[in-house]
């Protein structure tokens, strides 16, 4: 349900800046850079698990400060389930970056709000590639960030909440068992992601 509300709410900010968007000035960029994440189920080991992101990035300046910036990323995410072995997910993720800020001629500083939709693509525990029996492929969430942009260059780091469940419980009985034992802790990977991008 809450997949289908992200979505929606992408879709309706999409619609409502289409004509501004057609009007507007549009950049096109490559984008990458790290990736801390980590995900409450492991027990075992609670630390940051480091990985990466890379993608491309469209950037449609609007009136008064405002900036759209939707991007298509490979994300990895994931976390330590030991000292030696972790668990890492590699994501197609869309997340749309809506920004504020003001043009300060050589610089602008701003602020987001990035509602995210991501589908798995692969997973693996170790070296050693895993199966989606026990995993849920979407994820879906909302981040919070700042950054600048200098010249052709932007720079931004924001914390992603990821509201979606990384364990696939279709037992009702099962999923009330697990969330008396973890509580929230089944959560899919959250934390923070900083990015730098150039554009054309």
């Amino acid at each position: 349900m809450k997949s289908r509300i992200i979505a929606v709410l992408v879709c309706v900010m999409a619609f409502f800046a289409s004509e501004s968007i057609s009007s507007a000035k549009h950049n096109v960029g490559v984008i990458g850079g790290a990736t801390f994440s980590t995900q409450k189920f492991s027990e075992i080991n609670k630390s940051t698990f480091t990985q990466y992101h890379a993608g491309l990035a469209f950037k449609f300046r609007l009136p008064i400060g405002f900036a759209i910036q939707p991007s298509v990323l490979y994300q990895v995410k994931g976390t330590k389930l030991t000292d030696a072995q972790n668990l890492g997910v590699g994501y197609l993720e869309v997340p749309v970056s809506v920004q504020w800020g003001p043009d300060l001629v050589i610089c602008r500083p701003f602020v987001e709000a990035v509602p995210f939709l991501g589908f798995g693509l692969n997973n693996n525990v170790g070296d050693i590639k895993n199966n989606w029996d026990n995993l849920n492929r979407w994820e879906y969430g909302l981040g919070l960030g700042a950054g600048i942009d200098i010249w052709r260059f932007q720079i931004n780091c924001r914390y992603n909440w990821n509201f979606g469940s990384l364990a696939k419980v279709t037992n009702e009985s099962l999923k009330e068992g697990l969330n008396a034992i973890v509580g929230d802790s089944a959560k899919n990977f959250s934390g923070i992601t900083l990015s730098l991008a150039f554009y054309f």
